[in-house]
């Protein structure tokens, strides 16, 4: 019975936070599982396939669904936002949580099949890379969403942080360190560098992400910036 209305509520509260991810992870999915097509790739070639996927593809997808978690009821003026009156906080953790659950589904499915069928991966460390880098793209769009209420100001932090990691991976680097970069397994594999603290990365990673979402919290607290 538990399990029957969690499963209800996590569909329902997933329909109406974010339809978009509904067909997103699925569909981003099918799409990279075309890497397996590649059948002449050498091992180390697709291990860096996964390695984009994992950092790169997925954690976008995640952080642009996110950032409307809560502001897009906002903006659309719907009765789901209007209507509640309680912990603003309370609704997007539960709604972050949802869209974590949701797409690490299918993040999973789609490292089991490369796993069995296209080149053998640590699951595991697949899957908390996935985790920490979305995580703290979506706190840290998400805080400067809620600071200007305002989801195309998240939009724009969020991608501009994302495309100066990937397209002037260099000058980033160093800038951020080895304990900041996001695309810590991606720069390693490409350009053979031999990182070895990735454990420290992912760590720094996480940590960076509550503190963000303890400031977006922060920020969620104050109701009244929200329903003017």
């Amino acid at each position: 019975m538990f399990i029957k209305r969690f499963l209800k509520l996590f569909w329902l509260e997933l329909k109406a936070s974010s339809p978009a991810s509904i067909l997103l992870f699925p569909v981003l999915a099918v799409i990279t599982s075309l890497l397996m097509l590649d059948t002449q790739a050498e091992t180390l070639l697709r291990m860096e396939y996964v390695i984009t996927v994992t950092e790169i593809l997925f954690p976008l997808g995640m952080m642009l669904v996110a950032i409307s978690l809560l502001l897009g009821d906002r903006e659309k003026k719907s009765l789901s936002f209007v209507g509640v009156r309680s912990s603003l906080a309370v609704i997007w953790l539960r709604r972050l949580c949802f869209l974590f659950i949701w797409s690490t589904l299918w993040f999973g499915i789609l490292l089991i099949v490369y796993d069995v069928f296209y080149v053998d991966l640590d699951t595991f460390k697949m899957l908390y890379s996935f985790f920490a880098i979305s995580f703290v793209l979506i706190s840290l769009s998400s805080f400067i969403a809620f600071l200007f209420r305002e989801i195309n100001s998240g939009y724009m932090v969020g991608a501009v942080l994302w495309g100066l990691c990937l397209i002037n991976y260099g000058p980033a680097y160093d800038y951020l360190g080895p304990q900041l970069y996001p695309f810590y397994l991606w720069i390693d594999i490409k350009y053979r560098m031999g990182l070895e603290a990735w454990a420290l990365n992912r760590y720094t990673l996480v940590v960076a992400g509550i503190y963000f979402s303890l400031a977006a919290i922060a920020l969620l607290r104050s109701k009244d910036r929200f329903y003017s």
